[in-house]
């Protein structure tokens, strides 16, 4: 571009640079326009490297105690050996080292660090989990899930989480958390109530519940401590940084809703799953009740473990207010996005339907998929997912495992949920075929591109009972992408 400028006459110069800024827009463009997928990467010995590491460093921080009985340091030592465990499963599988989401994540982490210098060794890792949350491993690992992220409203909220968390690595709270556990279960005088209740013949169940329950309470009453202490900390972490501390306080508004959805648009299924060929069945119709009494499953909200679990958000809400006021902060504790994570947060929530898809949680990456296709119709990425996970229903269906797949319809589930939940439930096996090719005509399957719209074509051919096109995509996904996402797990032998 630069000789063409030099090249130019005076006559020519404004065609010259018509021609550098139409070339300059048109590689802005493209820039633009670049389609961020999930991340994959089939070097598994650096993730396996990494996770070693975590698993190691974790038994590192919780040496075994010298002072105490034979049962107390056995059972410490399995609550250390799963801990080590997890740290591995949890980086060996969810890690997400991207080029986007990650370098923005660690910018803020660094920030934070470098203006803390009194700070532990510490490490962030940011995880493809869909939950709402973050957390603090013993060997001061920060993890982070994209599924938060995902929900945040600006960097200096982001800033506050990972201060938190830091602050909990920093005053040990779960070293601290585990002892005060175990003292108390293995306290003479609780072990000695234990037995007494034990001995007795009446009421033996409903006094060990009260004991329990007394336990219970009290755990809760220090972590309480735990989290007004991390809080504080936090606060005066981001004073020292270029972060707002204000956000501090709309992280907690924020936290105090997570458990809501993000998100309670209508999914029009109708407009994606019916057509002149075929009609969605009607909702009002029943299955036949079981013979047998099913309990429905507890909706995932509540056994959710979103940062809403960290106890009395209203309450921390008010502490920070206190802080603010002490550190004459002004502020009316208003919140403010930000472009740049708004723009990486269409990322999350591809990392978050992905997630989803990889737990064979297929009727969430589903929900989450029309979500976003009601936003972006005409995604590919999206597209291809729906695509796909219609094919795992079919799949899970033949194989009598459906169950295994579609959650139980709940009345505390969001309206839009339960639509999509109470749909998957009145399908019968011959309907894929229907409502793929509706959906095909909708959302017509790109041909060219990634390995997502080859395997939705696949998934595409398999809806339709077509075992030649299946076997013709098959193999050209093994011939493009050998060492693809979907190649061990996805595609079976025809």
């Amino acid at each position: 571009m630069l000789a063409v400028l030099v090249g130019a006459t005076r006559k020519g110069w404004r065609s010259g640079i018509f021609l550098f800024l139409l070339l300059g827009l048109s590689v802005v463009g493209s820039a633009q326009t670049k389609v961020y997928f999930p991340f994959y990467s089939p070097d598994t010995v650096q993730l396996h490297t990494l996770a070693l590491t975590q698993k190691a460093g974790v038994k590192t921080s919780m040496p075994l105690p010298k002072s105490s009985s034979v049962t107390y340091r056995n059972h410490f030592k399995r609550i250390v050996d799963e801990s080590a465990a997890y740290a591995y499963n949890r980086v060996r599988y969810s890690a997400l080292l991207d080029e986007e989401l990650n370098p923005f994540i660690q910018n803020i982490y660094q920030r934070i660090v470098k203006n803390n210098p009194g700070l532990p060794a510490s490490q962030l890792i940011l995880s493809k989990s869909p939950i709402e949350n973050a957390f603090a491993l013993s060997n001061g690992t920060i993890v982070f899930n994209v599924g938060l992220l995902a929900r945040l409203e600006n960097e200096s909220q982001v800033a506050f989480v990972i201060s938190h968390e830091l602050a909990h690595v920093y005053f040990q709270h779960m070293q601290t958390g585990i002892k005060q556990t175990l003292d108390a279960l293995y306290d003479k005088e609780h072990q000695k109530e234990v037995r007494q209740i034990v001995r007795q013949v009446y009421n033996t169940h409903s006094k060990l519940e009260n004991l329990a329950l007394k336990f219970s309470m009290n755990n809760n009453f220090h972590r309480r401590g735990h989290e007004k202490q991390a809080d504080s900390l936090a606060f005066t972490m981001l004073l020292k940084t270029d972060f707002d501390p204000a956000q501090a306080y709309t992280a907690l508004q924020l936290m105090d809703k997570m458990d809501a959805p993000a998100n309670q648009r209508p999914l029009e299924l109708n407009s994606w799953f019916s057509c002149q060929s075929f009609q969605l069945p009607p909702s009002e119709k029943q299955k036949p009740k079981s013979i047998f009494a099913v309990i429905p499953e507890v909706k995932d909200y509540e056994m959710s473990d979103t940062l809403k679990t960290h106890p009395d958000c209203k309450k921390r809400m008010g502490y920070i207010k206190e802080l603010a006021l002490r550190t004459s902060i002004t502020t009316e504790f208003a919140t403010h996005i930000s472009q740049e994570l708004s723009a990486l947060q269409l990322n999350c929530n591809r990392e978050i339907v992905q997630s989803w898809f990889d737990m064979q949680r297929y009727d969430y990456a589903l929900y989450q998929a029309l979500l976003q296709l009601n936003a972006s119709p005409n995604d590919d990425y999206l597209q291809a997912m729906v695509m796909l996970c219609l094919h795992q229903f079919k799949d899970h269906f033949e194989r009598h495992q459906f169950a295994d797949v579609v959650s139980n319809v709940s009345d505390e589930q969001p309206n839009n949920l339960k639509e999509l939940l109470q749909f998957l439930h009145l399908l019968n096996l011959s309907d894929f075929k229907g409502l793929s090719s509706c959906y095909q005509q909708k959302a017509p399957i790109k041909s060219q591109g990634n390995e997502y719209a080859l395997l939705a074509q696949y998934a595409w051919a398999i809806l339709q009972n077509d075992v030649s096109k299946a076997t013709e995509a098959q193999a050209a996904y093994y011939t493009q992408y050998k060492n693809g996402r979907f190649k061990k797990y996805f595609i079976p032998k025809l």
